[in-house]
């Protein structure tokens, strides 16, 4: 990282929201998932692949050996999806801090149930709708950020 960046104390490599350059920034906070194991957090949540799930049931639609552990490992795909996408809403949450229009966002309540992908969705259409993410810049910050 380079000496004239600026990044959220708590969270080593977390730069701040920076709308100015959202593509290069969210780039960044992609790079910086994968430095946490958490990246397919900005997935959408994974979906129960309903045919494959009904083939593997008898022939009077009850479960079987083979769909109650493709069931179960659904559930466990989920449980681990849910994980990160819990991971990665934090950091976005802690990325825009610093950012009191990306913090109206975050805190929106028609936004509270939104998963990760879709909050940075909603930071990114907020930016681009003409609603600058005018970001608060702290004196303390070095100009170049």
């Amino acid at each position: 990282m380079p000496s004239d960046s600026k990044t959220i104390s708590g969270s080593s490599d977390l730069t701040p929201l920076d709308p100015a350059n959202l593509s290069r920034w969210t780039k960044i906070f992609e790079a910086f998932l994968g430095t946490r194991n958490c990246e397919k957090g900005l997935l959408d949540p994974p979906e129960l692949d309903e045919d494959a799930y009904y083939a593997l049931l008898d022939d009077e639609g009850d479960d079987t050996d083979e769909s109650l552990e493709f069931e179960a490992k659904f559930k466990k795909r989920l449980k681990r999806w849910k994980k990160k996408n819990s991971k990665v809403y934090g950091y976005l949450v802690k990325a825009s801090e610093l950012n009191e229009s990306a913090m109206e966002v975050v805190l929106d309540e028609n936004n509270s149930e939104l998963t990760a992908a879709d909050l940075l969705r909603a930071l990114e259409g907020h930016s681009i709708r003409g609603r600058s993410l005018e970001w608060y810049k702290p004196s303390w910050l070095p100009s170049a950020l």
